[in-house]
């Protein structure tokens, strides 16, 4: 798949004006929060980590979150290309998730808590029942903000996540933070960039996943 493809490339806004970097490394920001934070995961479940959204960046993201959980020895991590085989369009043509925590500001209150939508979490079940997992991770972003300042440019891209147990159906863990990275200008493509916070975003994300699964 290629970044040039504008039609499945996330939007990227530029901004010129001076920089804040958000408050992303503390509370209730997170990588990854279980629900309750105490909460201790049982190694050597399966899980499948699946993009939230038909776009690039959310699917490479998916990509590199399960490739971190497999790094850990601590899942059975469905592959990608098994996921593809099971879920008909998936990943080009499905958009698991239907809601907007970063645009829709009549969702601020569920920004930093597990909810998901009944549509979104229906199709996750279904997803489920296909996979035969005892983990489905859905994992997006969206809105990912370049801004200006001389001859710096920061990018800021929200990761947020989902990860539902079953049988149960309970949503037992999520992510809300955003991510950042200043570079100079001329180092490279924007996407290139955004590649590269992604990788930061998924080892972040590996260091608290590990703390949260029982030794």
């Amino acid at each position: 798949m290629s970044l040039s493809n504008s039609r499945r490339v996330m939007g990227l806004f530029v901004i010129t004006m001076s920089f804040m970097l958000w408050g992303c490394a503390s509370s209730p920001y997170a990588y990854f929060k279980p629900c309750p934070e105490e909460r201790k995961f049982v190694p050597q479940k399966k899980i499948a980590v699946v993009s939230g959204r038909s776009d690039e960046l959310s699917i490479a993201l998916a990509g590199k979150i399960g490739k971190e959980i497999e790094k850990t020895n601590l899942f059975t991590v469905l592959s990608q290309e098994d996921i593809r085989k099971r879920i008909p369009k998936y990943p080009d043509e499905v958009d698991i998730i239907d809601f907007s925590l970063v645009k829709n500001n009549d969702l601020e209150d569920k920004k930093r808590t597990p909810w998901m939508s009944d549509g979104s979490k229906s199709t996750v079940d279904d997803i489920a029942r296909k996979l035969k997992v005892d983990y489905v991770y859905i994992v997006w972003t969206e809105n990912i903000i370049s801004t200006i300042k001389e001859f710096e440019t920061l990018f800021e891209m929200p990761y947020l996540s989902r990860m539902v147990e079953y049988p149960s159906g309970e949503v037992v863990a999520y992510s809300w933070v955003w991510a950042h990275k200043g570079v100079v200008s001329f180092e490279g493509e924007p996407e290139e960039q955004i590649l590269k916070l992604e990788d930061f975003v998924a080892a972040e994300f590996a260091k608290e996943f590990e703390k949260s699964v029982a030794k």
